[in-house]
């Protein structure tokens, strides 16, 4: 390519690795396992080389388009989840608000009503050590 190598331009397309941008294959003439290993570490799909095998091409394309639509299930299947278990989260911590509200109402109801000094957290615990 004139002005960007294929590894330019992947950094430009994808900044890399982004999982939500298509896959990019990789053509070459070079048939060095080098150059190979290079492109796949860069982020490319794969690596093909010339001159083009057509039935390679459409067996990685095949494979390519398994992957990512197992990814993109995941990824739906993940959110779900995430989803589910921050409502649950979301409810369990409601049901101990409640629980704490209920029990601290039941506590103050057998104590009875709570003079100007016997406010909780001042520290004045009564006779002996017991609450008013």
């Amino acid at each position: 390519m004139p002005v960007l190598d294929g590894h330019g331009f992947l950094l430009e397309f994808n900044g890399g690795r982004d999982a939500s941008r298509p896959p990019v294959i990789a053509i070459s003439a070079q048939t060095d396992g080098a150059v190979a290993r290079r492109c796949l570490d860069a982020g490319f799909a794969c690596y093909l080389t010339k001159p083009l095998d057509f039935d390679a091409l459409f067996a990685r394309l095949a494979a390519i388009r398994t992957v990512v639509l197992a990814a993109r299930e995941a990824a739906a299947r993940a959110t779900a989840f995430a989803q589910s278990a921050g409502a649950k989260a979301n409810s369990a911590s409601t049901e101990v608000a409640t629980r704490w509200r209920r029990a601290t109402d039941r506590a103050e109801r057998r104590r009875g009503p709570r003079t100007e000094g016997s406010r909780r957290g001042d520290g004045d615990d009564g006779p002996e050590g017991t609450e008013r």
